[in-house]
């Protein structure tokens, strides 16, 4: 711990030396001594709960220590969590949590767990070193959880673990479409959908379908693994359909389906034809159409007319 000493001052002194000492015989090998221009000076990083036998002199001759004086310091204040806010709600599955610092730790240990009795089974344990700060990020807490946390440091007895204190965190949320604006048009009939990643989710399902409703006889449905990212190919689609396309992960309740999109697959491909217009004669030839059974012909003369 940290705390300033003083004395009284003595005329035409010019320094003033100060020393600490757990040991009340003064044994030099625990000795902290400080020297000052003023009567008083800063002890930093005194161990808690100890001790501590006080002398001061100047450097008047004949230079000998005054009056012995003690006292004891303070048990260490154990560190207790700041961020997130005791008590918030919608916190992130992966989240950064802080605490107070405590002088003269070097590390602090953070459990969080959905148990109030912390139960080890279900603790989610995690240290950061003093170098690196106070703060420790937790990645893939379960959604719509409280978790119950408390700090400790590496401080020894009787430091042991802070205040408890609890946050709760998000609904998961759903996944959507992201490979194409909602409402688009022209989209290939052989297309790859993709939506948005979700955290913790290991799987992403597709549905396209081109009732609204999503009627089960109409589905198309593919699942793929996170592994393989979360995009999926979807071959064979019909033309000029619109599709309403949703998402969902193998994430438990409450995670559903996701908001839906929509998009329109483009028009089918016509035949070709090839015309040739002698002086008497209109010739046209048809190539027919292999994704319809009507041939509609058009014929370029003065006017446009078609030909059934």
């Amino acid at each position: 711990m940290d705390v300033p000493l003083s004395c009284n001052g003595i005329a035409n002194a010019t320094n003033y030396i100060f020393e600490a000492n757990p040991d009340i015989n003064f044994n030099p090998a625990t000795a902290i001594v400080r020297t000052s221009s003023y009567a008083s000076v800063w002890y930093y990083g005194l161990q808690y709960n100890t001790t501590y036998y006080v002398r001061v002199k100047t450097d008047l001759p004949p230079a000998t220590w005054g009056v012995v004086k003690s006292f004891t310091t303070a048990q260490p204040a154990n560190p207790a969590l700041t961020d997130p806010l005791d008590g918030a709600v919608n916190v992130p599955v992966d989240v950064p949590l802080n605490c107070n610092r405590i002088t003269n730790a070097t590390s602090y240990t953070f459990e969080a767990n959905p148990d109030v009795n912390f139960n080890p089974a279900t603790a989610v344990i995690r240290t950061v070193p003093i170098t690196e700060g106070t703060a420790l990020w937790f990645y893939g807490l379960q959604y719509n959880t409280t978790y119950y946390v408390r700090v400790k440091t590496d401080l020894p007895a009787p430091a042991t673990w802070g205040v408890v204190k609890s946050f709760t965190t998000a609904q998961p949320a759903n996944p959507a479409l992201t490979s194409h604006p909602d409402g688009a048009v022209n989209v290939p009939v052989d297309v790859p959908l993709s939506c948005n990643g979700i955290t913790n989710a290991t799987s992403y399902t597709f549905e396209a379908n081109p009732n609204v409703n999503f009627n089960p006889a109409t589905a198309i449905v593919k699942t793929i693994p996170i592994t393989e990212g979360t995009a999926v190919w979807f071959y064979g689609l019909a033309y000029n359909t619109t599709y309403y396309v949703r998402v969902k992960t193998d994430l438990p309740a409450p995670a559903t389906w996701g908001v839906v999109k929509s998009f329109t697959t483009q028009m089918a491909p016509g035949g070709r034809i090839s015309v040739s217009e002698p002086t008497s004669v209109i010739q046209a030839i048809v190539s027919p159409n292999p994704f319809s059974e009507e041939v509609r012909v058009l014929i370029k003369s003065s006017k446009d007319e078609p030909v059934q």
